[in-house]
């Protein structure tokens, strides 16, 4: 079985997920140290998917406990917000 993937621009990216149903994505988290970059620089391509998703109007949003002090800078490059969760705990409160 294939998913169908319907993207509405400036609302949401919908997906129709065979046996589970219809998910609407209106934000994404992001993660950095692992996910987004290595050792604190992006990783390649990323920069490009991150605008792909910021020009269809999917908000985002970079938790991160910013170990290496950069976080915040990325996350402005990118043209995402930032929230900084240093445990799980803080990331499910925020």
């Amino acid at each position: 079985k294939s998913t169908t993937v319907t993207v509405y621009y400036r609302l949401m990216i919908s997906l129709e997920i065979p046996g589970y149903g219809p998910l609407s994505i209106k934000t994404i988290i992001h993660d950095l140290n692992g996910t987004l970059s290595v050792k604190g620089v992006l990783v390649a391509g990323v920069k490009e998917k991150i605008k792909m998703l910021n020009e269809m109007g999917i908000r985002q949003v970079l938790f991160s406990g910013d170990t290496r002090g950069n976080a915040l800078a990325i996350a402005k490059d990118l043209g995402i917000e930032f929230r900084l969760a240093a445990s799980a705990t803080e990331k499910a409160r925020l």
